[in-house]
């Protein structure tokens, strides 16, 4: 996998990410939240593989289905995604 590293400044690259995602977010409700937030982190990020942005389709729609017999519920797909993205930018 290729990294190009993004030039520029990072904190007006994410504001404007934040901005793209909360047009794009809603419009892909119920499903794709999650694969659009790491996709956008990853663009940021310089690394265009469509390898890891896949690893996100099997948490479209994120874990808000799941219901706890306390009633406690999953995240959405954004907050998945978000974990994801740190996990990137950790790794």
């Amino acid at each position: 996998m290729e990294q190009k590293i993004m030039e520029g400044d990072i904190e007006a690259k994410f504001d404007d990410a934040l901005k793209e995602l909360e047009e794009v977010l809603p419009k892909t409700n119920p499903a794709g939240c999650a694969e659009a937030t790491l996709t956008n982190i990853l663009k940021i990020l310089g690394i265009e593989e469509e390898l890891i942005s896949n690893i996100m389709i099997p948490l479209s729609g994120g874990l808000g289905g799941y219901k706890s017999e306390k009633e406690w519920c999953g995240p959405c797909g954004a907050v998945v995604g978000g974990c994801a993205a740190v996990g990137v930018i950790l790794g």
